[in-house]
Protein backbone atom coordinates (compact mmCIF):
# COMPACT_ATOMS: atom_id res chain seq x y z
CA UNK A 1 0.00 0.00 0.00
CA UNK A 2 1.45 3.25 -0.92
CA UNK A 3 0.77 6.78 0.18
CA UNK A 4 -0.20 9.19 -1.57
CA UNK A 5 1.50 13.01 -1.25
CA UNK A 6 -0.92 15.96 -1.65
CA UNK A 7 0.95 18.45 -3.82
CA UNK A 8 1.46 21.68 -1.83
CA UNK A 9 -0.06 24.26 -4.46
CA UNK A 10 1.68 27.68 -4.11
CA UNK A 11 -0.58 30.80 -3.23
CA UNK A 12 -0.59 34.14 -4.86
CA UNK A 13 0.76 36.85 -2.50
CA UNK A 14 0.20 40.38 -2.64
CA UNK A 15 2.34 42.97 -2.12
CA UNK A 16 1.43 46.62 -0.88
CA UNK A 17 3.61 49.77 -0.82
CA UNK A 18 2.09 51.62 2.36
CA UNK A 19 2.56 55.49 2.95
CA UNK A 20 5.20 57.17 4.73
CA UNK A 21 6.67 60.64 5.26
CA UNK A 22 10.18 59.71 4.81
CA UNK A 23 10.81 58.74 1.29
CA UNK A 24 10.49 61.42 -1.12
CA UNK A 25 7.52 61.30 -3.73
CA UNK A 26 10.55 60.97 -6.53
CA UNK A 27 12.47 58.33 -4.71
CA UNK A 28 9.71 56.26 -4.31
CA UNK A 29 8.76 55.95 -8.25
CA UNK A 30 12.34 55.92 -9.19
CA UNK A 31 12.76 52.52 -6.69
CA UNK A 32 9.27 51.05 -8.01
CA UNK A 33 10.14 51.11 -11.82
CA UNK A 34 13.96 49.97 -11.26
CA UNK A 35 12.95 47.15 -8.97
CA UNK A 36 9.13 45.52 -9.47
CA UNK A 37 9.33 43.42 -12.94
CA UNK A 38 7.78 45.56 -16.12
CA UNK A 39 6.71 48.61 -14.11
CA UNK A 40 7.54 51.62 -16.02
CA UNK A 41 7.90 55.26 -14.90
CA UNK A 42 4.36 56.60 -15.44
CA UNK A 43 2.93 52.97 -13.68
CA UNK A 44 5.25 53.78 -11.03
CA UNK A 45 3.77 57.41 -10.77
CA UNK A 46 0.35 55.92 -10.57
CA UNK A 47 1.14 53.69 -7.64
CA UNK A 48 2.71 56.46 -5.48
CA UNK A 49 -0.34 58.55 -5.93
CA UNK A 50 -2.74 56.09 -5.33
CA UNK A 51 -0.27 55.47 -2.11
CA UNK A 52 0.23 58.89 -0.84
CA UNK A 53 -3.88 59.58 -1.37
CA UNK A 54 -5.46 55.84 -0.43
CA UNK A 55 -2.88 55.61 2.79
CA UNK A 56 -1.59 51.93 0.61
CA UNK A 57 -1.23 50.55 -3.12
CA UNK A 58 -1.64 47.26 -4.63
CA UNK A 59 2.05 46.92 -6.05
CA UNK A 60 2.97 42.99 -7.03
CA UNK A 61 1.48 39.93 -6.96
CA UNK A 62 3.71 36.61 -7.07
CA UNK A 63 4.16 33.16 -5.73
CA UNK A 64 6.90 32.73 -3.22
CA UNK A 65 9.69 32.55 -2.27
CA UNK A 66 9.76 35.20 -6.03
CA UNK A 67 7.34 37.47 -4.29
CA UNK A 68 9.52 37.70 -1.48
CA UNK A 69 12.60 38.81 -2.87
CA UNK A 70 10.92 41.74 -5.24
CA UNK A 71 9.79 42.71 -0.90
CA UNK A 72 13.27 42.36 0.63
CA UNK A 73 14.45 44.34 -2.29
CA UNK A 74 12.14 47.52 -1.68
CA UNK A 75 11.92 47.27 1.72
CA UNK A 76 15.93 47.20 1.40
CA UNK A 77 16.31 50.57 -0.36
CA UNK A 78 13.43 51.84 2.35
CA UNK A 79 9.86 51.35 1.62
CA UNK A 80 7.33 50.43 3.35
CA UNK A 81 6.01 46.99 1.83
CA UNK A 82 3.58 44.40 3.85
CA UNK A 83 2.56 41.06 1.74
CA UNK A 84 -1.07 39.51 1.93
CA UNK A 85 -2.47 36.42 1.46
CA UNK A 86 -6.47 35.62 1.42
CA UNK A 87 -6.82 38.85 3.35
CA UNK A 88 -4.37 39.02 6.09
CA UNK A 89 -1.40 40.56 6.83
CA UNK A 90 1.93 38.08 6.82
CA UNK A 91 4.37 40.59 7.33
CA UNK A 92 4.66 44.12 8.45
Amino acid sequence: MSILKKRRRRKKIKLYLVDDSVNSFQYVIEVLSNTLPECSVIRAEQMATMTHHTGECHIHTGKSPDVYYVQTMLVKQGLNVISKKYGKDLFN
